[in-house]
């Protein structure tokens, strides 16, 4: 009898909360956040290479955050998590004499691999593919004191969607991990905002204008549209260093998208029909030409072997 109440148990757990809302049920994915504390920061690359290389997991957004207050804002970010309070404590007391910056990964799990995990009334689920993922770089780059490995961790990760949604929440995004489930028939990332007012057309890519961010002589960043020739993008399809000088100077704070060297390389090595078509460019339409809200990557690559056209989705305000 006591087998099957804590069997019961197990799976009430596991199928609620592994589920970002209690009471929804469980899909075949999980939203996941890793986050790479100040001192893991220098291994940032290396992370998000190693995701990238993982064919279960897409990168959805990464995020660096700064200047806040250190002690206040890891308290706020472990608030979610099911452990013992002083184990809390003891863990993350490292964390609040480091700087005020972290990395924060989100990520889309496609192969979840849930246990229950700890004992009552502690108990959780875990992904062991994430806790698999998070330990090889801990073993790796944790700081050691006489050899020995500390506990001072470069980097955390979710255990189930809950901890993600609340992360979020926590950085500002008030629909939590809804911001990626746009029920749209077309793709739509979760920064572009869905009317469901939309055509689909074939566009000549020299009507498109990719919105490039420049910046001026006292630092202040800002954007302005620009052809596709022009972009550093398209100029890194002959000449990769333009490219990594662009995303190195801007990514994760106005570029949180998914974008790296080895990412815009297999794109290049993409059938071209799948470039063009399977996957239009996401546009706005103004008095001269369409503004690229999506796909200046999939123009660019397009434009170099000398397609003329490609598949856009154009949105029509309200």
């Amino acid at each position: 009898m006591v087998y099957i109440i804590q069997k019961t148990v197990n799976l009430i757990i596991k199928y609620s909360m592994s589920s970002c809302i209690f009471g929804r049920l469980p899909s075949i994915s999980r939203y996941h956040c890793i986050i790479l504390w100040s001192h893991g920061l220098p291994y940032a690359d290396e992370v998000v290479s190693a995701l990238e290389d993982d064919p279960d997991f897409d990168i959805i957004m990464l995020r660096i955050e700064r200047g806040f207050s250190v002690p206040k804002f890891v308290d706020a970010v472990y608030a979610c998590d099911t452990v013992p309070l002083q184990h809390l404590t003891d863990k993350n007391k490292y964390l609040k004499i480091l700087p005020a910056e972290a990395l924060f990964i989100f990520i889309k799990n496609n192969a979840p691999d849930e246990v229950p995990a700890g004992a009552p009334p502690f108990r959780k689920v875990q992904c062991r593919k994430m806790v698999a993922f998070k330990q090889f770089f801990r073993e790796k780059y944790n700081p050691r004191v006489n050899g020995e490995l500390t506990h001072d961790h470069v980097i955390h990760a979710t255990d189930y969607e809950s901890q993600t949604d609340y992360l979020l929440k926590l950085l500002g995004y008030a629909e939590g991990i809804r911001i990626f489930e746009t029920r749209a028939p077309i793709y739509v990332p979760y920064h572009i905002q869905w009317t469901g007012q939309y055509r689909i057309e074939s566009l000549p890519l020299t009507s498109l204008r990719a919105s490039i961010l420049f910046r001026d002589n006292e630092g202040v960043v800002t954007t302005k549209p620009v052809e596709i020739q022009e972009t550093p993008h398209f100029v890194g399809i002959a000449n990769p260093e333009v490219y990594a000088n662009y995303l190195a100077e801007f990514r994760y704070i106005y570029l949180c998208d998914h974008y790296s060297l080895k990412k815009f390389a297999l794109l290049q090595q993409s059938d071209i029909a799948d470039v063009v078509t399977s996957n239009p460019v996401l546009t706005v339409q103004s008095d001269t030409h369409y503004t690229i809200l999506d796909g200046v990557h999939r123009a660019c690559v397009a434009m170099a072997v000398g397609i003329q056209k490609i598949s856009a989705v154009i949105f029509h305000e309200h």
